[in-house]
């Protein structure tokens, strides 16, 4: 196990633990706190698209995958 494997399973720890001591309202928020950053997101992804920029830009720009992006520009269509 290297060390960065070691994070990652330490912050995944740590967030179950927030998610199981949180309340019914608590995640409710945290829910809608997630769909809205997921939606800005695609509107930026949007944005780009609309300006023409390349889709391994948007990639790199946005951390999504192409199958993200390519669904993404589906809708614009």
């Amino acid at each position: 196990m290297t060390a960065t494997d070691k994070f990652i399973n330490e912050e995944n720890l740590r967030m179950k633990r927030k998610e199981l001591s949180m309340t019914g309202f608590e995640r409710l928020i945290e829910e809608e706190k997630k769909e809205a950053i997921e939606e800005k997101e695609k509107e930026f992804v949007k944005n780009l698209l609309s300006m023409d920029m390349d889709i391994i830009f948007i990639m790199k720009a946005t951390g999504l995958t192409k199958e993200e992006v390519l669904k993404i520009q589906q809708e614009l269509n």
